[in-house]
This record gives structure tokens, sequence and C-alpha cells, in this order.
């Protein structure tokens, strides 16, 4: 038998005078319905497969199937701002005791019915046992959240924040319409989202493929990745992989995408690159921003520059480095808008591009920036072998005509970043990887001295 009084008292123990300035900041997060994702995390962290979501005229009803059942520590986490059990469980990210209040901005009163605990929360932190409904299927999980602000005006939530339940069914329903590809990209367990909204069903499925893609089936359209991961060990614990993903066409050529840093559930941090992260980040309580100076984001960003660096050279082994790939990929100089925590990806990326062989030349298959040069008349790579070239330039180390495709048209990043931007058509400024890459027909006509003649 659950003490739901004892834990209630414990709360107002541990909060103290602390729970009158946490009171007025339960409905500021930025993003309100962040509970959602909250919500399959904490399912995903328990092992379902399946959620369900029910939006009715006066409550959100949310079920699902996960295999580790609510106790005593779960029921502490979920009603005490200062606890939560997944913090130092290992493969775990996020607070879901912290994130789990968001759903104050909604609701007054939500409620939990798991095997033998059944329960709502009110006044904030305080519990009180709930019969269980008769219809709920004893193997599922539910969470309901009544819309009762203004039939209880609870005093932790600001007049202006209160909703009801016309504007709380109208901003739930609209997340769910905005609901990302993404969010069942980078789950472990959990692989199925249904939506009920009236009479109308949304759902979404992360179906495997027999090529080791991911497709992801949803009410509006399919969407297919490659993944890449890591495993990540910090002081002597493990946690959840850092993951890298590329979106590809039906033909499985790699496509850019535009997706925030995701930490298994999309954040609000741009990342300004044409690929998908995904790590167990130390984040805000709301998802919505990663600490910047932590070490161990630090540490995850410098991993995942390592991760994507093996996957260049794995792609490169196996004759898939394109130059499509390399398009989307984070080789251009960071922009001041873009997350400084990120640079390390940027710069370990760049390096490569210069030291390693990875661009696709016009004989060899790959070949550093280095020991490359682009033509900018392409009649000059057909005029003078990769032999020549090295005998014109007279380079200790062989140089090769790197691929053809690669011009300010075809490929303007990878063309930028190598060569720079360019402000003289004539002479590649210094902001390029590779300097003098680019061979013009005056440079080099002006090399041709009698003894290579």
């Amino acid at each position: 038998m659950i003490d739901y009084d004892a834990i209630s008292r414990k709360n107002e123990r541990e909060l103290g005078t602390k729970l009158k300035s946490r009171r007025t900041q339960i409905s500021l997060y930025a993003d309100p319905t962040h509970f959602v994702y909250e919500l399959l995390q904490n399912a995903d962290d328990h092992g379902a497969t399946e959620i369900a979501f029910r939006l009715l005229s006066d409550r959100l009803i949310v079920e699902h199937n996960a295999t580790e059942r609510f106790a005593v520590k779960h029921i502490e986490a979920i009603s005490s701002f200062e606890d939560s059990t997944s913090e130092d469980e290992l493969l775990k990210t996020g607070k879901f005791g912290l994130g789990f209040k968001s759903v104050f901005a909604f609701t007054a009163t939500p409620r939990v019915f798991c095997g033998e605990a059944n329960f709502e929360i009110y006044d904030l932190y305080r519990l009180r046992g709930l019969p269980k409904p008769d219809d709920i299927n004893p193997g599922l999980t539910r969470f309901e959240l009544p819309f009762n602000h203004f039939e209880l005006m609870p005093e932790f939530i600001f007049d202006e924040h209160m909703k009801s339940s016309k504007a709380a069914i109208e901003i739930i329903h609209g997340k769910f319409e905005a609901l990302e590809d993404v969010t069942l990209l980078f789950t472990r367990t959990l692989a199925s989202i249904q939506v009920t909204v009236d009479d109308a069903r949304y759902s979404w499925s992360r179906v495997p493929n027999r090529d080791g893609t991911i497709t992801i089936d949803g009410p509006k359209s399919s969407a297919t990745f490659r993944l890449r991961e890591r495993e990540i060990e910090w002081n002597g614990k493990k946690h959840r992989a850092a993951q890298i993903a590329v979106r590809v066409d039906e033909d499985g050529s790699p496509i850019p995408s535009s997706e925030n840093l995701v930490v298994t559930f999309p954040t609000s941090i741009q990342t300004g690159m044409g690929i998908i992260l995904n790590g167990p980040y130390r984040t805000t309580p709301a998802r919505e921003t990663v600490g910047e100076g932590d070490a161990f984001n630090e540490f995850l960003v410098e991993q995942t520059a390592d991760l994507l660096a093996d996957m260049i050279r794995q792609e490169r082994d196996g004759k898939r480095l394109t130059l499509k790939l390399l398009e989307i990929l984070p080789i251009e100089g960071t922009r001041s808008e873009n997350p400084g925590f990120l640079n390390p990806i940027h710069k370990r990326i760049r390096t490569m591009l210069v030291e390693e062989p990875v661009l696709p030349a016009s004989t060899a298959e790959y070949v550093a920036g280095r020991k490359a040069r682009i033509a900018r008349g392409q009649y000059l790579a057909d005029l003078f072998s990769d032999e020549q070239l090295t005998a014109i330039y007279k380079s200790d180390q062989p140089l090769h005509w790197l691929s053809k495709e690669i011009t300010e048209a075809n490929t303007p990043r990878l063309y930028r970043a190598l060569a720079g931007s360019g402000r003289n058509i004539y002479q590649a400024v210094a902001d390029g990887l590779v300097e003098g890459i680019v061979v013009r027909p005056e440079v080099l006509l002006a090399k041709l001295d009698e003894g290579f003649l």
C-alpha cells in the first residue's frame, strides 16, 4: 500500500521556502508542450514500444506499454522538485520529475495510473490516491491531464497563463500536427506513436530496413535515414550513444537536413549543419537548451567529431563517399549564429579535408586537400596530367586534379570551404583551407618555364 500522505509530507519538508519561488515558474517554459517529449522519453526509458495520445474535450489521456511499473521512487520524482530517479541512472537522459512539471501549464491535477500506483498530484506537490478507471488496460501506464485551470484556479499558475479547455486542445493539437519526423529516430524501444483527436487519427512508426537504414512513416510523409553511433562512457559510467543521422532520398543519396540538435527528442538549438546530431547532452529541465561550458557536453562534442570522422572514412573505404555527402557535412567555417560549443566538429572535418584522402580526384580515388588542385578551366585537367601538374608546381609530393564535378555551381559549399569565398575572381581569399588550390589558366601558363618545356 502506497502512503501518499507520507510522500506529500516529505515533499513539503524538502521544498520548504523554495516552493514559493518555484510556483510561479511552472508555466513559463518557452514551449509548454515540451511535456509531450517528456512522456515519450519516459516511455522509451522504461521499455515501451507503443504510446497513444487521446485528446478529448476535457482532458488528454496518454497510455504506453512500458515494462517497468511505477514505484515509490517514481512517485517521489514526479511530485518533487528536488529529485529525479533518472538523474544518476545510466543510459537515461533528462530529469522526468522536473520536466514533467510543465504539464501544470495545462492542468491543475495530473493523474497517474500504473499497477498499484493510482494517484493525482494537487497543489503542485501533494498527492492523493484515486480509484483505478474501469476502462484501463492493467498492462498499460496511463497519464491523465484534466483541463481544469478555471475550475480549480490553482494559485501556482499566473492568471495570464491559465488555459481553458479550448485553448489547451488547440495548443496540444498544434504540437501533434507539428511533430517532427525525427521524433522516433533515436529512441531505443519506442517504435509507434498514435494520436487521436476527435475522429482524426495520426500515427508515426519507426521501421528498420534491411540495408540498415531507418524509415520514419508519419501522417504526412515518410523519411529515411542512415545512422552511425558511438558508445559514450564518462567517468566510468555508460550513457546513451552519440549518434549521427544522414537523411537520404529514394535512391539512397544523401540530402541536407535542417533539424535542431536532438537529445533523444529535438531541442531548440539550431546546429547549422546538414546532418542530424543526437546525444545525451545535459540540458535545461525543459530540454530547450544545452549547458555550454559543461565538461560532459564538451566531451560529448569531441566524441561526436570522432564519430563523424570515422563515418567519413568508412564511407570512403566502401566507395560511398560522394560529393553529395561531402556537400552536407559541416565543412564551412562556423558562423556567429551557430552554437559555439559545436565548433570542434567543424574544425575536425575541415582539418580532415586538408590532411586525409577524402576528396574525390579525377584519376586517383581520393586525395587529401593539400595534395589536390581544382582546375578552374576544366580543359586544364585534360591538357595536363597529374604527373605534369606535379612537375609544373615543382612539388615534392604528387599532386592530383580533383573531380571535375567540384565547381562553384555544382558543389558551392565544398568549393568555398577549399578555395575561400573569392572576393577577387582571380584569387581565392585567405579563408580557404588550401592556399592556391584553384588553378586558373593564366596562373598555370605562367609556370610553364623552360625547364618544364
